[in-house]
C-alpha cells in the first residue's frame, strides 16, 4: 500500500492490482488499517491517470457491456467454460493462453472443471462443493 506513494503510481502500478480485495487483511489487522480501501484508491487513481494500459481498459469496457446483459454474459461464460474444459482436459491446465500472456508467463492457468460458478450455485441451491 505504501510503495505506490513512495515510488509513484507509474513505477508500482501492478502492486495494488495484486490483491483480490477480499477484505481479510482488514478484518484481522490489529490496528484496523483499511487496506482494501487504500488499495481501491490506488486503483482509482491509476485508472484516472490511464496507467492500466489500453488492453485493460478495453477489457473493462467489454466486461461492463456484458455485465449489463446477464443472459448474454451467462451464455458466453458457459460456452467459454465448455470450450476451455474440453481443450484443457488432458493436462488440466494451460501453459499459454491468448490475451493472458501476462498471467501465463509465470504460472499455468487451471482448466475449468466443466461448469460456471453460477451453474454450480443453482444446482446446489447455494452450496458449492
Amino acid at each position: 500500500v505504501l510503495t505506490p506513494w513512495i515510488l509513484g503510481e507509474e513505477k508500482a502500478r501492478d502492486l495494488p492490482n495484486a490483491c483480490t480485495l477480499n477484505g481479510r487483511c482488514a478484518s484481522v489487522c490489529p490496528v484496523k488499517i483499511p487496506l482494501p480501501d487504500l488499495l481501491r484508491r490506488h486503483r482509482i487513481r491509476q485508472h484516472r491517470q490511464r496507467l492500466e494500459g489500453r488492453s485493460a481498459r478495453w477489457g473493462l469496457k467489454l466486461w461492463a457491456f456484458l455485465a449489463q446483459r446477464p443472459a448474454l454474459y451467462q451464455g458466453l461464460t458457459g460456452l467459454e467454460v465448455k470450450v476451455l474444459s474440453l481443450l484443457g482436459r488432458r493436462k488440466g491446465r494451460f501453459r499459454h493462453v491468448p490475451l493472458a500472456s501476462g498471467w501465463t508467463q509465470s504460472r499455468d492457468l487451471p482448466a475449468p472443471q466443466g461448469e460456471t460458478f453460477q451453474s454450480a450455485w443453482r444446482k446446489g441451491r447455494g452450496r458449492v462443493s
